[in-house]
């Protein structure tokens, strides 16, 4: 199916953004993808008669005065990686997700890396720079902060059992600057469960993590190899426990949109999520490093020529076959990208999914994380996936476990969300995103 040209526009800053936090150009703004990462988390309860973290008018403490702790070391994503965090948290009873999951409000953080005011910016104002580490092996673990007058440390065992794979979405409420957020963050980790061996602080009881003293954990995890993206806050409105918001309502399918940039940092093939003025929202490893090829330093914004390099046509890149950009490489070979729209909204704005290539190097590629973004089930994608790859619908149908009846319903649906109307060209779609 032909598609328009993309109607590009000449202001970058998301408008959401620009309103309540206002966002510069150089900026980088939610989602925010973490990678590599290694990460110890411990639960626990304040009993009763122990000091509690203050909580912001309208919020009160969870039924089981529930608290947690996380640290973690994340060593590559975008916006914010590298980065070390040590943040404290208590689950509130007020506010939860539209999956009734219950959300925590993060009283304290401390962090270090070179991002951290853009963390602080976006995320959570309580958090301040500090010194983080975190070091263990298969057995035990630590992890500590620490600043000027104060010393914290977490201590766990790691029990001798194999690792789970999980994936999921926690909701959580921070300050950013005056305003009350709500945001969720998406994860995939892989986890053992560990014991909590102890919990000290050292420094003065107006540290806001002093409170911890009083925690009694109860269990732990401690995660070998994690991923996670934080969704853009928005603000919620608490005048009083009968008025708290929850997070639903137009931000339900924000942990949909962080799942979708998670699966993306894992498909194999080089993804950027841009929106409709062209401002880069998010990019994956594999794209990270093709854009890091591009002559004159990565771009944070995919424009047409006239707009990026007037009169400058040996260095700006070309707009080709409709929805293709093609970039001059630092190394002599161009770099392509394929821009398409896709059912998903970012930063309160559409957005759209650019696929880029390496010519030099091969592709591995799953295309059914990619045939989610236009709205098909798992099943449906994967239906989708090897009929367009050339399996005849009797040969998908036997693959996938199902009646070739289902499987010609379910391409009925299928051309349908696809905009098309045929097997050859549900093949060519699929290979358009196998190939740039």
């Amino acid at each position: 199916m032909a598609r328009r040209p993309i109607d590009w526009v000449s202001n970058p800053v998301p408008v959401a953004l620009r309103s309540q936090w206002g966002a510069a150009d150089d900026d980088i703004p939610p989602p925010y993808q973490l990678r590599r990462q290694k990460m110890v988390y411990a639960v626990g309860r304040w009993p009763e008669g122990a000091a509690l973290p203050p909580l912001p008018a309208g919020l009160s403490p969870g039924p089981e005065r529930m608290g947690l702790i996380g640290v973690f070391d994340a060593a590559e994503g975008r916006g914010l990686a590298p980065l070390r965090v040590f943040f404290g948290a208590i689950v509130v009873r007020e506010t939860h997700a539209h999956d009734r999951t219950d959300a925590a409000y993060l009283f304290h953080g401390v962090a270090e890396g070179p991002h951290v005011d853009r963390l602080r910016r976006y995320i959570n104002s309580n958090y301040q720079a500090a010194q983080v580490g975190l070091s263990g092996d298969e057995g035990l673990w630590r992890a500590n902060a620490g600043g000027a007058g104060w010393q914290i440390s977490l201590d766990l065992r790691r029990q001798d059992s194999a690792p789970r794979l999980e994936s999921g979405t926690n909701y959580y409420i921070s300050n950013v600057g005056e305003v009350l957020c709500g945001f969720s963050v998406t994860f995939f980790i892989s986890n053992g469960a560990a014991t909590p061996l102890g919990l000290s602080f050292n420094g003065p009881e107006t540290h806001p993590f002093a409170v911890l003293r009083g925690l009694e954990l109860e269990a732990g995890m401690v995660i070998s190899d994690m991923s996670m993206t934080y969704g853009l806050p928005f603000p919620l409105a608490l005048a009083t426990p009968q008025t708290a918001s929850t997070m639903s309502g137009s931000h339900e399918a924000d942990g949909v949109t962080t799942s979708v940039l998670d699966i993306l940092a894992r498909v194999g093939r080089a993804v950027a999520i841009v929106d409709d003025q062209g401002r880069i929202l998010y990019a994956n490893g594999e794209a990270e490093a093709i854009l890091a090829r591009i002559a004159g330093g990565a771009p944070t914004r995919l424009r047409p020529p006239e707009d990026v390099y007037p009169g400058r046509p040996d260095a700006s890149p070309r707009q080709v076959d409709g929805n293709m950009l093609s970039f001059p490489g630092n190394d002599g070979q161009r770099v392509y990208a394929r821009v398409m729209p896709i059912s998903l909204r970012l930063n309160d704005r559409p957005a759209l999914m650019a696929l880029f290539e390496d010519p030099s190097a091969p592709v591995s590629f799953d295309p059914v994380p990619l045939l989610r973004l236009y709205g098909l089930t798992q099943a449906e994608a994967r239906l989708a996936a090897l009929v367009g790859q050339g399996q005849r619908p009797a040969e998908a149908a036997q693959t996938c476990g199902i009646t070739l009846s289902s499987a010609r319903s379910s391409l009925k649906l299928v051309f349908s969300k696809l905009g098309i109307g045929r097997q050859s060209e549900l093949a060519r779609f699929v290979t358009r995103l196998e190939r740039v």
